[in-house]
């Protein structure tokens, strides 16, 4: 099981809340998941994409195995309302991509990849692909994640998440 999630970013006040967040199956062939979302929540300018490769759901994997996660995608697909008072942060355009270096052609700059909590794995990017080679899931779903912060996401508007990811 592998989980995503755009959340807020609760390192100063552990509030965490998830703006959208699912958990998925993996097998050893590529798989495309794509969601679109709304913000409901009031506009976040510090909002975090996170992958997390841990014990999702309470469920370690104990052997070791490894996981491929590219064409990632976080756009705008709607602009939003304007409001004839000027917007607080600068609206992002709909079509635009959101996430800095997607395709990790500058290997992972603007990516934070952290293993903690018991978990272990080899880190690299390959192609357009980042990889880890897991020899311990950890024993939370965060043990093991790949996450890009400072996000914009605004109150109203529709978004859409996919990505390719693979799992032996």
């Amino acid at each position: 099981k592998f989980m995503y999630a755009i959340q807020r970013d609760g390192s100063s006040d552990n509030d965490w809340t998830p703006y959208v967040q699912d958990v998925v199956d993996l097998s050893g062939d590529y798989q495309t998941y794509a969601v679109d979302f709304q913000m409901q929540s009031a506009t976040d300018i510090k909002s975090i994409l996170t992958f997390s490769m841990g014990a999702v759901g309470g469920t370690r994997i104990q052997t070791q195995h490894r996981i491929c996660i590219d064409n990632i995608v976080l756009e705008k697909i709607d602009a939003p309302e304007q409001e004839p008072e000027k917007p607080a942060v600068t609206p992002v355009e709909a079509g635009v991509e959101i996430l800095k270096n997607a395709d990790f052609a500058d290997g992972t700059n603007h990516w934070n990849s952290s293993i903690s909590e018991s978990g272990a794995a080899e880190v690299a990017v390959s192609g357009n692909a980042i990889l880890y080679d897991i020899t311990s899931a950890g024993t939370k779903d965060y043990s093991i994640k790949l996450e890009q912060a400072g996000l914009q996401l605004e109150q109203g508007c529709t978004y859409e998440v996919k990505f390719d990811v693979t799992s032996s």
